[in-house]
């Protein structure tokens, strides 16, 4: 009996052993599948989900987290906070690169991030995730007639130098720019663009104070058709118009030639306009009498432009990509002085950066509810955040209203991950992409760092420029009238924009005007024209779930399916416990 009363106590022991083998095995194994390990911790979080941004399956590399903070603001980062981070290895991923798309074929344009990310068209290419990139300075007030907008910073794209960094007396804070180089590199620094113009009949060389920047006071600029406006000139312009015998698009050290037709001194009323074969030069102030005495029409002109840096020098005269903002936040491990006059306001926040071994970080810090905006501390929380979560190098791209994520989700759809605090998100100028390459290993070649850029094409491109995924230096890129993305315009958008967490809502272009490095919400001029090519199908809703955000679908319906498989198992061995004590006891 006492035998029987043992093998019966043994057979349960191992039957609830079993079940929970069983319940820890399965639900382990399905986190492993789904969640990676966080990397990241904050004091007060409600949620933290890591995952990895896969395409058709494949796996990236590329890590998403996000993390919620709950309402009572232990963190120090305030309460009821969204914090949405991108990590991606371009050092030792070659199928991985940071593009910087202008949200049209100007500098002007504008266009919501996620509708940039739709209509992307690069062949084997796919975005993994998007932020909104440089703040923009408006030239209303600095010169008369005068209604474009241009970035802080120097932007590259495709190697081709689309405009110069500030120049005093333009407004707001000190700019800071990211390059990635032809070789995968990314810099953060304090880049210089310069442009020279060389009279060859008279050899007589001037320099220009900005290329495609605001024509302020005392100033020599430097125009070609990637300023898309007509109204850029002042009255008291003295103006020198050059139709190029070689496309009229800046690369690094490669020189453009053509011949003066035109001048139109100060007092002109009509002027020339500008397009693919016409560069125009605009004095003013001091920058008249140089003008007026070292060009007449029928000279023979070259003009050449060239990045320069203290440090870094040849690294970034092979910059690929470029982006900027402003506010350094930190610097090879140290926090900045930037910061120290910021505002004590909390603003919805994108920071841009790497770690000390080069993973680089897109980072945004945004309100869990629509419509409020809040987020960082300038002054007394983002360098202590980014130092947190390890941030070697950082600075901040726009912020505000403007603050945009998009990252791709296991199916194929593109999720914003923003709170928009005017209700709707906004059209930013330009857009910085974390792109994957899907061509086969096989054809990809490694890079050759050490090749210098070829010269530029003597005739005039057929083609905008593209990347190729050899990321060879040697290729000159080509240009037509339209800006990337550009391949396949035929097809259809094949990744779904999905809200998070707010409702769709109509695209209007606004601008927030900026003193220091404190965002606004006021808009200074009514909406300017809607984007071209914006995409005609309109975005599906995904309903807010911040405490879950991050959670795909696929997780639940997994853990529910290995329930019922623990809960068959486990009755399973109930039937066999059963089946054996009744054995038992027809024996005894």
């Amino acid at each position: 009996m006492f035998k029987n009363i043992k093998r019966i106590h043994s057979i349960k022991v191992f039957a609830f052993t079993f079940v929970l083998v069983m319940l820890f095995t399965t639900f382990g194994q399905n986190n492993a599948y789904d969640v990676q390990a966080a990397p990241f911790s904050f004091v007060g979080e409600d949620s933290n989900v890591t995952s990895e941004i896969k395409v058709n399956g494949k796996s990236t590399g590329v890590q998403y987290t996000r993390i919620h903070l709950g309402a009572g603001g232990s963190s120090g980062y305030g309460a009821n906070r969204i914090i949405n981070i991108v990590e991606a290895d371009l050092k030792n991923n070659p199928k991985l690169t940071l593009e910087v798309i202008n949200n049209g074929k100007y500098i002007k344009d504008s266009n919501a991030v996620p509708n940039e990310v739709a209509k992307y068209r690069e062949d084997d290419k796919k975005i993994l995730a998007a932020v909104n990139g440089d703040w923009m300075i408006s030239a209303e007030g600095l010169a008369e007639n005068c209604y474009y907008r241009v970035p802080f910073s120097p932007i590259v794209i495709d190697s081709e130098i689309w405009c110069s960094q500030r120049a005093n007396p333009e407004p707001a804070a000190d700019y800071y720019t990211m390059c990635i180089t032809k070789d995968n590199k990314v810099l953060i620094d304090k880049p210089t663009v310069s442009v020279k113009v060389k009279n060859d009949t008279k050899s007589k060389t001037t320099a220009a104070t900005g290329l495609n920047r605001a024509p302020i006071n005392n100033s020599l600029n430097v125009y070609n058709n990637r300023l898309g406006v007509s109204n850029y000139v002042t009255t008291d312009a003295y103006e020198v118009v050059i139709k190029t015998t070689t496309p009229n698009k800046f690369y690094h050290n490669q020189p453009i030639s053509g011949t003066v037709t035109k001048i139109h001194p100060a007092g002109t009323v009509s002027r020339s306009g500008l397009d693919d074969n016409t560069i125009i030069l605009t004095a003013k102030g001091s920058y008249v009498s140089k003008l007026s005495e070292r060009f007449s029409v029928g000279d023979k002109v070259t003009l050449t432009a060239t990045i320069n840096c203290s440090t870094n020098k040849y690294d970034w005269q092979n910059c690929e990509e470029a982006i900027g903002g402003q506010c350094l936040v930190m610097k090879n491990g140290s926090i900045s002085n930037d910061l120290s006059g910021a505002t004590t306001g909390q603003y919805p926040t994108n920071i841009i950066g790497y770690k000390k071994d080069g993973t680089v970080m897109m980072t945004m810090v945004t309100a869990d509810t629509n419509k409020r905006y809040e987020g960082l501390n300038f002054k007394t929380q983002i360098a202590k955040f980014c130092k947190e979560i390890g941030y070697d190098t950082c600075f901040l791209f726009d912020g505000g209203g403007s603050t945009t994520m998009v990252t791709l989700d296991e199916n194929g759809k593109y999720v914003e991950r923003a709170c928009y605090s005017d209700g709707n998100i906004r059209s930013v100028w330009n857009t910085l992409a974390l792109v994957y390459d899907e061509t086969p290993d096989e054809l990809i070649a490694p890079a050759t760092p050490t090749a210098k850029p070829t010269k530029t094409p003597t005739k005039a491109p057929t083609k905008a420029p593209t990347k190729s995924p050899t990321k060879a230096p040697t290729k000159v890129p080509t240009e037509s009238p339209t800006v990337k993305p550009t391949k396949t315009p035929a097809k259809s958008p094949t990744a779904e924009i999905v809200k998070t967490p707010v409702n769709s809502a109509a695209v209007e272009p606004t601008q927030e005007p900026i003193q220091s490095v404190v965002p606004t919400e006021i808009p200074t001029e009514s909406p300017t024209e809607v984007p071209a090519n914006q995409p005609t199908t309109v975005p599906t809703e995904q309903p807010a779930d911040n405490s879950n955000a991050g959670k795909y679908e696929e997780k639940g319906l997994n853990t529910i399916l290995i329930a019922a498989i623990t809960v068959m198992a486990a009755l399973i061995v109930i039937a066999i416990v059963v089946i054996v004590i009744t054995s038992s006891k027809k024996k005894k």
